[in-house]
């Protein structure tokens, strides 16, 4: 719902925006109106009151009607349909931008005399971006698991190159390990995100 905002933003007409959304919307801003801007919980008052969903502000302290306290979630859930959209695209284009770092470092590999190192990362990171600029127009259940799995050969590729890599120290395996975080994290939101 477009008034869920606490910022500063006064352009928006709430009257006027609650006015075009259901009623089973209304009712879901009242049950959170604690956590939306003053002006836009009064004007979703006002239209439930309008429209006989409530019959004054008493009914507010109706157990239906009490304030639901935001839960911590390490994925939240997104209920505008347009915000899911926009965080789905934002998402995608961090993929997209791991998937050419890999097709340059699989470049790099082959400029240092390993061809086949080279053409896997090459290979994989071309296959990354075509399954992740899918996700722009939707999130299918196989192509996300497509790169869990090629995240997972990285996965052990990075654990392989550590183990026999010399002077290894802390930092190198906290960074990998950091980075592959992020990226497990965003291929999961992804995959609750999908459609």
């Amino acid at each position: 719902m477009a008034g869920r905002s606490k910022g500063n933003n006064t352009d928006v007409d709430f009257r006027q925006l609650f006015e075009s959304s259901s009623d089973h919307e209304i009712t879901e801003v009242l049950k959170k109106r604690k956590h939306y801007r003053e002006d836009a919980a009064e004007a979703a008052v006002n239209e439930a009151i309008k429209r006989g969903l409530i019959h004054s502000e008493q009914d507010l302290f109706a157990e239906k009607y009490r304030v639901e306290p935001l839960k911590f979630s390490l994925f939240p859930n997104i209920e505008n349909n347009n915000s899911r959209r926009k965080l789905r695209k934002s998402l995608t284009r961090s993929l997209l931008f791991l998937g050419a770092i890999m097709i340059v470092w699989g470049v790099w590999q082959i400029f240092r005399h390993s061809l086949a190192e080279g053409l896997a990362f090459i290979f994989a990171g071309v296959v990354w971006n075509m399954v992740s600029f899918s996700f722009f127009k939707s999130v299918k259940h196989h192509l996300i698991n497509l790169l869990f799995v090629i995240q997972g050969i990285g996965g052990i590729y990075a654990a392989i190159k550590l183990v026999t890599s010399k002077g290894l120290i802390f930092m190198d395996i906290f960074i990998v390990a950091v980075l592959y975080g992020f990226v497990l994290y965003g291929l999961i939101y992804i995959k609750k995100l999908q459609d």
